[in-house]
């Protein structure tokens, strides 16, 4: 058996790649930041993440040469994410990367947990997922959920709408509100139509999104957000695109505040 001044000098050792933000919080979280020696454009928490890791900006834009010089010792991703180009590149390193495909609800947040602790050869502390169930304690019951739009924008120019098998879709749901647009999975074009026929009673973005169409004031320059009564009536919530869709260790804590928003609008 190590005792823990070997396991710590193994641990000193490990230069570690992740390539999705949720990775990178989990690795984080359970005590491996500072073995972070590059991560991806969404690996954005904790928010002095980047102060040493070198960021190797997008997956699907993966510069693999770039990434070795990094010498890693062990490499992270969400399968899905990457182009089959990218993964054959890593196959063929020597170097162990360990591929998840994430599902989104409370028990996957606490299996993907628990599975990047078995790879990093480390258990994960009972109060990182006791954390999760702690926090959903507290969520208020709505006796009529609110209906909920969720709108993915990058300007004015690219609004799409979420489908219900959409992260997002499921930490709506998770929070006590119904996702609007549950006639299909993934995500669509927003119209006009699209809104009149679901009728939201609330419009939520990430808060980027929300900033890149200049904020509320901006929707109602939007034809198909405009008229809608979730426009009209102010009822547009924003959060933080990791916490909102991340499903990792503040699982509990996203649901938690998108409940609290929710709460204002529910009946």
């Amino acid at each position: 058996m190590k005792s823990s001044q070997e396991s710590e000098s193994e641990k000193s050792q490990e230069r570690i790649i992740s390539l999705n933000g949720t990775l990178s919080e989990i690795i984080s979280e359970l005590g491996y930041q500072d073995q972070l020696v590059a991560v991806d454009v969404t690996s954005i928490y904790p928010e002095n993440l980047k102060e040493k890791a070198t960021d190797l900006g997008h997956v699907m834009n993966l510069n693999v040469e770039a990434l070795l010089q990094q010498k890693p010792t062990q490499i992270f991703a969400v399968k899905k994410e990457l182009s089959a180009d990218i993964i054959s590149q890593l196959n063929t390193l020597e170097v162990p990367v360990h591929y998840y495909e994430p599902e989104y609800s409370v028990e996957d947040a606490k299996n993907l947990i628990n599975l990047v602790a078995k790879d990093l050869n480390t258990e994960a502390p009972e109060k990182i997922t006791h954390n999760i169930e702690n926090k959903l304690d507290v969520l208020e019951e709505f006796k009529s959920k609110p209906r909920v739009m969720f709108v993915y924008a990058r300007g004015a120019g690219t609004l799409l709408v979420a489908g219900k098998e959409t992260p997002v879709a499921k930490m709506i749901e998770l929070a006590g509100g119904e996702n609007a647009m549950n006639t299909y999975d993934d995500y669509r074009p927003l119209t006009t139509e699209a809104v009149a026929q679901a009728n939201p009673d609330v419009l939520l973005f990430f808060d980027s999104g929300l900033q890149s169409v200049n904020g509320i004031e901006g929707l109602k320059g939007i034809s198909g957000l405009a008229n809608s009564t979730a426009v009209k009536k102010g009822q547009v919530v924003s959060m933080d695109g990791l916490l909102l869709t991340g499903f990792g260790p503040r699982t509990g804590e996203a649901a938690v505040q998108l409940n609290k928003e929710l709460s204002q609008y529910a009946n």
